[in-house]
């Protein structure tokens, strides 16, 4: 089970979540979220059509259980669940650290 972070933030103007865990803080864009959302509804044509499209920005994020995040994208997709391990991952890919 993914360990729940300290904090989760959104930066509305720059459009990255920040997750902050005791040790160190890791960022995402919206974006590179909306393009790795592992729901069967955003795979394919749908994920692609979002790729580099800097206007996808998150209108909501809710927590389910201690484990994962629904986040609500301004295109309308909300299907997918985000483990905290699964953003931990995505957020060390996009800086390159993984």
């Amino acid at each position: 089970m993914s360990e729940p972070p300290l904090q989760v933030l959104y930066h509305r103007q720059e459009r990255t979540l920040e997750i902050v865990d005791t040790a160190q803080r890791h960022r995402i864009s919206a974006d590179y979220l909306r393009q790795h959302s592992l729901s069967a509804a955003a795979q394919g044509p749908a994920a692609a059509g979002c790729a580099g499209d800097m206007s996808i920005a998150i209108d909501h994020i809710e927590p389910c259980g201690l484990y994962a995040l629904r986040i609500h994208f301004s295109d309308g997709h909300r299907s997918g669940l985000y483990s905290y391990d699964y953003l931990r991952r995505l957020a060390a890919r996009q800086s390159g650290k993984d």
